[in-house]
C-alpha cells in the first residue's frame, strides 16, 4: 500500500496575514487549497484563489464564519465535494472565540 500523502487543505483566515502565507506555502508544496475567511472578505478570498490557481494548483473559495458550526460543516462538505477530500485543516482566527465554541470543537 502506498504511503498516505495529503492532497487538500482548508486554511481559515487565509485572506491576509499568516493564513495567506500558509495557503500560499501549501500550494507551493503541492497541496490543493480551500481558502476561507469571513464572507465580508470575499473579494480578498477570490484574489487568493486566483493566485493559487495561477500556480497550477486547485483552489476554491469557502467563505464562512468559523464561529458558526453550520457554516463550518458546509465549508468542509463543499471542500470534500469539490476537491475530493479534506486532509489538512489549519485554523487561524484573528478574533477571540467564545469558550463555549472552543470546548465544542
Amino acid at each position: 500500500m502506498p504511503p498516505y500523502v495529503p492532497r487538500v487543505a482548508i486554511i481559515t483566515g487565509a485572506a491576509q496575514g499568516i493564513g495567506l502565507s500558509i495557503a500560499q506555502q501549501l500550494a507551493k508544496d503541492g497541496i490543493d487549497v480551500a481558502v476561507n475567511d469571513l464572507p465580508a472578505k470575499s473579494a480578498q478570498i477570490d484574489e487568493v484563489v486566483n493566485a493559487i490557481k495561477a500556480t497550477g494548483r486547485k483552489a476554491i473559495a469557502v467563505p464562512a464564519d468559523v464561529t458558526s458550526e453550520e457554516q463550518v460543516q458546509k465549508m468542509v462538505e463543499t471542500t470534500a465535494r469539490e476537491l475530493g477530500s479534506v486532509d489538512i485543516v489549519r485554523l487561524f482566527v484573528s478574533h477571540l472565540l467564545s469558550s463555549r465554541f472552543l470546548t465544542s470543537i
